[in-house]
Formats: structure tokens, sequence, C-alpha cells
């Protein structure tokens, strides 16, 4: 292994300097480029994200529909004590 290191070594420093910053180019390009684990990583984290934000649009799209039915109940239970003419054990508002 040393010696592949001390023959690449050589043929790099063989190199004119626009081939050899060429080179670093490439090289630091593949350094910066993620691996395919993080990639597919990145990708589940980004599909369960999506998911999370549909289930939390639904549930909030139901609780805005259930607080307009929780009114219109509360409603009905008023109109309905009044008209009954019962005492009610608390305010009515």
């Amino acid at each position: 292994m040393a010696r592949a290191i001390a023959d690449l070594e050589r043929d790099i420093r063989a190199l004119s300097p626009e081939d050899q910053r060429e080179l670093l180019d490439v090289l630091i390009a593949e350094l910066d480029a993620p691996d395919e684990e993080t990639v597919q990583l990145a990708r589940d984290f980004v599909a369960a994200v999506e998911r999370a934000d549909r289930s939390l649009k639904a549930t909030l799209d139901r609780l805005e529909g259930f607080d307009a039915q929780l009114e219109r109940a509360a409603d009905q239970v008023r109109a309905s004590v009044r008209a009954s003419s019962q005492r009610w054990p608390f305010p009515l508002t």
C-alpha cells in the first residue's frame, strides 16, 4: 500500500499545475458528494416529515370542523334549555 501511495504522489507531482488543480477539484468534489446511505436517509426523513405534515393538516382540518360542531351543539342545548323553562345549574352564555 505504501508503494502505491508513493507512486501516486510521484505521478501527481509530475502533472502540470493546471492538471494538479483539476485533479484536486475532482477529488474535492468526490469528498463533498454525499454517500448513497446518507442520501437515502435524507430521502426517508423527508418522506416521514411529509407524511407527518399531511397527518397534522388533516387533524387540524378535523379539529376546525369539530369546533364548529361543538358551537352548534352548545347553541342547540342553550336554545333547548331556554325553551323548556327549566332552571339550569350554570349560566347560559
